[in-house]
């Protein structure tokens, strides 16, 4: 029996050291898929994925559509040589290219196009929205194409809705779409949309192709950056509105607001008829909340022409508090800077400094249509 236990502590022993060895050996390292040498598909490639590792795509065009639900890399060989073509085909889930992952995702070098609509009749050519925060999805350097139907009013670039992801969406190009190029809904994380180029879209319809909104919840507070981009706003069907850029708060009007924008450094070019630049709405019922507090819109350039519908520079629709508006360059518009009342709401403590205004027909307009006595406190430039 001696001998027995004996053995015994022997095996204890050996599982002893077979645990402890295998609790410090190193975690396997990150390799590289390459497609399609190694897998005929990207999705096969990412389904056989760890966390860490990197999916390289040759040039070529790719029929199919992915998730990417690991928190991996998935590196094409360019946007002009890469591509991931939907063929229209419908989804099961939105997004011919869908970003879910609960770690870090890098997705860049891909042209995608030819996203098919989900069962909602959504068409979006990249999705991406983490439930994890303190994770970063980085999407760079694609080119996003839309279905170049003017009358798809659900046909959009890039959409995110409710991520707490930090977004890094930089060096892009988005066009063609029949609705919004970037939309971001009720994104808590912080986001950086920076060095990018999109366009309005062919879209018949009115269409902001920049629209980051927040409704029915707490106001997002994590930076929301928009730098650097280009803007077209000529393309499409020349009648109908829109702005380059925009952030509607209380969109439903229901509050829920933006304390921390930064709109800087971009060029919004060809802003003419009722085509505008910048714009902050605030649609709550209730125009005492719900609004972008503190936005810095600084060092853009908004050009356009001087037509019967006002082109604009800068808009602020209903209550926000302490926009500051600096260093802006306007130029062949018919308004300047616009503030202007909205369900009973205005603009407050608006600073408006060192903005140029050339070939603009209205420097600064003030639209109080609540009562005739405008309530409206500005430091401003003389019209």
């Amino acid at each position: 029996m001696k001998k027995l236990r004996s053995c015994g502590t022997i095996v204890l022993m050996l599982a002893a050291v077979v645990v402890l060895t295998g609790a410090l050996a190193p975690a396997a390292q990150a390799i590289t898929l390459l497609v399609p040498s190694q897998y005929a598909t990207i999705t096969d490639a990412i389904n056989a994925t760890v966390t860490g590792d990197t999916v390289q795509v040759a040039a070529g065009t790719y029929n199919e559509n992915l998730v990417i639900d690991k928190a991996i890399t998935v590196q094409g060989a360019g946007s002009e040589v890469t591509v991931i073509d939907g063929t229209s085909t419908s989804l099961a889930l939105t997004g011919l290219v869908r970003i879910t992952a609960i770690g870090d995702v890098t997705f860049s070098g891909f042209t995608v196009q030819g996203a098919g609509q989900d069962p909602g009749f959504v068409r979006v050519g990249i999705y991406a929205s983490s439930p994890s925060a303190g994770v970063t999805y980085t999407i760079s350097n694609n080119k996003i194409i839309g279905s170049g139907n003017p009358d798809d009013d659900e046909d959009y670039g890039f959409y995110s809705n409710g991520g707490l992801e930090s977004l890094v969406f930089v060096h892009n190009e988005v066009s063609q779409t029949g609705s919004n190029a970037i939309l971001l809904e009720r994104h808590y994380g912080p986001t950086d949309v920076s060095d990018n180029v999109w366009d309005r879209g062919v879209s018949n319809n009115a269409v902001d192709p920049y629209f980051n909104m927040n409704y029915d919840g707490p106001d997002i507070t994590t930076a929301q950056k928009v730098s650097h981009n280009t803007i077209n706003m000529g393309t499409g069907n020349p009648l109908p509105r829109g702005f380059a850029i925009t952030f509607a708060a209380s969109f439903t009007g229901v509050p829920g607001g933006f304390t921390n924008i930064w709109i800087g450094n971009n060029e919004v070019i060809n802003a003419t008829a009722d085509r505008k630049g910048i714009g902050l709405w605030n649609n709550a019922a209730s125009q005492v909340s719900g609004g972008c507090v503190g936005t810095r819109i600084t060092h853009n350039t908004v050009s356009g022409t001087v037509g019967a519908a006002p082109s604009i520079g800068v808009r602020l629709l209903g209550f926000h508090t302490g926009t500051r508006v600096t260093n802006n360059t306007f130029n062949t518009l018919d308004i300047g800077v616009q503030l202007r009342e909205w369900s009973g709401g205005d603009p407050l403590e608006t600073t408006l400094t060192a903005n140029r205004y050339n070939g603009v027909t209205t420097s600064v307009n003030f639209t109080d249509t609540s009562s005739s006595d405008t309530t409206l406190r500005s430091r401003h430039e003389q019209p």
